[in-house]
C-alpha cells in the first residue's frame, strides 16, 4: 500500500496512519463482496480485490495527507479512491468475474435484491411501496 501511495520511503507517516487507512479499506471492500453475494472470509483472494483494497487505503492516506490541492497529481487521492469504487462498483453488480491465482471463477451465492426495484418504475409513490399508509393491519 505505501507503493501504491508513493511513500514507502516517507518517514512522516507513520505505520499506525498507514494500518488504520488499511483497516478501512478492507471494511470497505468487505462490504462491496457482501452486496455481490460473495462469502466471506474468501479461501483465496482475487487481484481485483487486492488492488481495489490498495487503491483505497492509498487513497485515504493521500487524501488526509496531502488534501484537495494535490489533485491531478501522483498525490491525487481522491482519484485512487475512484478507481476503487469503479472495480468495487463491477464486483457487486458481477461485471466482472472474481477468478482466483488460476483462473478459476469464485463462486457467489445466490443475489437477495431489493424492493422496489426497476419493476416500480412508473407506479405512483404509494403502489411503488411495500405497504401503504391506508392499508389496514
Amino acid at each position: 500500500m505505501r507503493a501504491e501511495a508513493g511513500i514507502v520511503n516517507n518517514r512522516y507517516i507513520d505505520n499506525s496512519q498507514v494500518y488504520q487507512k488499511m483497516i478501512m479499506a478492507e471494511s470497505e471492500v468487505s462490504g462491496s463482496l457482501v452486496i455481490g453475494s460473495y462469502t466471506l472470509p474468501l479461501t483465496t483472494v482475487p487481484y481485483d480485490v487486492v488492488n481495489a483494497t490498495n487503491l483505497l487505503a492509498a487513497g485515504y492516506l493521500l487524501s488526509a495527507d496531502y488534501g484537495p490541492e494535490f489533485s491531478g497529481t501522483s498525490k491525487d487521492g481522491e482519484r485512487k479512491i475512484k478507481q476503487a469504487r469503479e472495480i468495487l462498483a463491477r464486483i457487486e453488480k458481477h461485471n466482472t468475474s472474481l477468478v482466483d491465482s488460476i483462473g478459476t471463477a469464485i463462486a457467489s451465492t445466490s443475489r437477495i435484491l431489493g424492493y422496489p426495484d426497476d419493476t416500480a418504475e412508473g407506479l405512483s409513490p404509494s403502489e411503488g411501496s411495500i405497504f401503504k399508509i391506508t392499508d389496514k393491519r
